[in-house]
């Protein structure tokens, strides 16, 4: 039985599975199965899936009919075998020692989930770190757990600056014995469902231990599914903050969410209105205005904005959140408008 088992999606990333892979099959711990999931890929990756597995005894790839993101994870977790499971996207790559590191730590502290930091590379540079340094190891166990890892995953406290570092799965190492039953919702009802997920295993942990060092590379892409047009944003949006209620309410902490879940609603509004003036969107402007207006007077929205902490917030964000109050929907697609011709034009 392998120490650790590693999942990775596939999907219009053949130009960049040979090094993700590669990454994987170098690491110092050599007891691990990697599992390619070729999403039906129509790009040939799925072909180079079998070449590379046919290297290595220890990859096997799963070929499937294309059903996103989380979809191939949870085909992946119904077969792994290992002690411990991670994922990395195939579009990543990471470092020679992070699943050895991460699994000795497991072990010696005996952690449910082990978490590292990771570098953010644009342009084949490395464009940031996040919390690199030396391999300093700190726990966490009990009530630590829920004010570390679970309260800011439901949105930042902006007097305390301190919105959530632990949203994405892809530098995280998990029991298998505890969380491998666990499945992703489908990215196609929630967006960011990696969030989701961790609120689903954090609660459950014994112990979460992380190392203070970048052991995993992730790539920006332009074209990824954060960064393109996306049809029916805010429902995806507001799918993923009902679920945050139902969790809310379930384990009874709503003093402590509310301001965080207003945060998170102000945010994921701006970030909608922001996906109406991308280049793909096929909206007019007419049609804009009453998408925005239809976010405004969601009871939703309405509902959690009254709890938002605006004093807090910087002088064009308490104008926006003002106009989000009293539902100026024209003036607030005037604002975007102006806001994407200035960036178009790198005014």
């Amino acid at each position: 039985m392998p120490k650790v088992s590693v999942i990775v999606p596939v999907y219009q990333t053949k130009k960049s599975l040979k090094k993700c892979v590669c990454s994987i099959v170098k690491q110092t711990l050599w007891d691990i199965e990697i599992i390619l999931v070729d999403d039906g890929s129509p790009d040939g990756a799925g072909i180079l899936c079998d070449q590379i597995a046919s290297t290595d005894s220890r990859i096997k790839v799963i070929h499937k009919i294309n059903g996103g993101l989380a979809e191939a994870r949870n085909s992946a977790l119904e077969i792994i075998e290992g002690d411990y499971f991670g994922f990395v996207d195939s579009d990543d790559y990471i470092s020679p020692d992070m699943y050895e590191k991460l699994y000795d730590t497991a072990i010696t502290t005996s952690s449910d989930i082990v978490i590292c930091q990771h570098y953010t590379v644009m342009n084949d540079s490395i464009e940031s770190s996040h919390i690199n340094g030396s391999l300093i190891v700190t726990e966490f166990e009990s009530l630590a757990i829920w004010d570390e890892f679970i309260i800011p995953l439901l949105g930042a406290d902006v007097k305390k600056d301190d919105s959530s570092q632990y949203g994405f799965v892809c530098r995280q190492l998990f029991n298998r014995s505890k969380f491998g039953q666990e499945r992703f919702l489908s990215e196609e009802e929630y967006f960011a469902e990696d969030i989701l997920f961790n609120l689903t295993v954090y609660p459950k942990a014994t112990k979460i231990t992380t190392l203070k060092a970048s052991l995993y590379y992730y790539v920006y892409n332009e074209y990824s599914l954060t960064n393109k047009y996306r049809e029916n944003l805010w429902d995806l949006f507001k799918n993923r903050l009902n679920w945050k209620i139902a969790f809310v309410e379930e384990h009874n902490i709503r003093d402590l969410a509310l301001t965080r879940l207003a945060d998170t609603t102000f945010k994921l509004i701006v970030i909608s209105i922001l996906n109406l003036y991308k280049k793909c969107c096929p909206y007019n402007n007419k049609m804009k205005i009453a998408e925005i207006r239809r976010m405004l007077s969601d009871k939703i929205t309405i509902n959690l904005l009254k709890h938002f902490q605006v004093r807090y917030y910087s002088r064009i964000n308490r104008v926006v959140y003002f106009l989000m109050r009293v539902r100026c929907s024209f003036i607030l697609h005037l604002v975007f408008c102006a806001r994407a011709y200035i960036k178009r034009r790198g005014i």
